[in-house]
């Protein structure tokens, strides 16, 4: 995410000129069916909610929201933001997926 960070300001600054706002979302865990292999895994969803200040996962929803707000005129003075949205899990942390994987493979 450091990498879509650093294009995104730097896609700002050399397109601000033209008047073009450059922005990005970083979404947390949202459920769908790609994610979903990943919830299944026993303790990967706990422990994401309980590191979540709103205590869920997102919806596909939740982010085309955040996308629309960034397109519309209500955003136009927004430019070089990456958007965190997950709920606020980024204030915390984030589970151990790994851990969990080699847990419920015996490991």
């Amino acid at each position: 995410k450091a990498g879509l960070s650093m294009l995104t300001q730097v896609a700002a600054l050399e397109l601000a000129p033209r008047g073009i706002r450059v922005n990005a979302v970083a979404p947390g865990l949202v459920r769908t069916p790609l994610t979903e292999p990943a919830i299944l895994i026993p303790g990967v969803l706990e422990d994401y909610l309980d590191n979540t200040p709103l205590g869920r996962a997102g919806t596909p929803e939740d982010i085309a929201e955040a996308v629309l707000f960034l397109c519309s005129p209500r955003s136009s003075w927004l430019t070089g933001e990456v958007l965190d949205l997950n709920g606020g899990a980024h204030l915390k942390r984030y589970p151990d997926v790994y851990g969990h994987v080699m847990k419920a493979a015996g490991q």
